[in-house]
């Protein structure tokens, strides 16, 4: 699910880590330029089913939240769903997964992300996010129901959102956090480009 340019995305996925280990995730993310010019993503929001979350939330600062989430699949729908545990953000979406996609350049602009930007103590930190591409397909939204964006202060999308599918994928991971010295007073700046955004 992913709303117009210069609105934050969220990514509906399944994560398979290099543990034998499987669940379901959601992270609410916008595309910034960090410290010279380098691409990247802020995380607004991660929900992950999994009780490591409070493990991950320290290591690296990201807004890890842990979630109850489901997937189910029937007659050729996707349906996921997820509320936060002891809070009200909760969603709930049904998509049809249509054909494979060649990923067109923009896609790449979107997916291919290989760092992640967070604060933690007033400083910033760039983070590595190690993944492997994504299997884009088509999808169409049948359902949508969300409060995250609502949870993060931020207005509803003006616009449809553009819908992709992908089954998962494996080797998910982040890097040893980075300090930008001299930086701690500067964020990562907020960037769009231009045209539609997929995930």
């Amino acid at each position: 699910m992913v709303p117009p340019p210069g609105r934050p995305g969220a990514l509906l996925s399944r994560t398979r880590l290099s543990r034998p280990l499987t669940f379901p995730e959601t992270n609410l993310r916008t595309y910034v330029r960090g410290p010279g010019g380098r691409d990247g993503l802020w995380f607004l929001d991660i929900e992950a089913g999994s009780a490591a979350t409070p493990a991950a939330r320290a290591a690296v600062g990201a807004p890890f939240h842990w979630a109850d989430l489901s997937v189910t699949c029937h007659g050729g729908v996707v349906g996921y769903a997820g509320s936060r545990r002891g809070a009200r953000p909760s969603y709930r979406l049904a998509a049809r997964p249509g054909d494979p996609l060649a990923p067109t350049a923009l896609d790449h602009w979107l997916t291919a992300r290989w760092r992640a930007y967070t604060r933690r103590f007033g400083i910033l930190w760039e983070v590595p996010v190690r993944h492997e591409p994504w299997p884009l397909a088509s999808a169409t939204l049948e359902e949508l129901h969300e409060t995250l964006l609502e949870a993060v202060g931020l207005p509803r999308p003006a616009g449809p959102p553009l819908v992709h599918y992908f089954p998962g994928v494996r080797q998910v991971g982040f890097g040893v956090p980075r300090l930008h010295r001299g930086n701690s007073g500067r964020a990562a700046r907020g960037r769009s480009r231009p045209g539609a955004r997929a995930a």
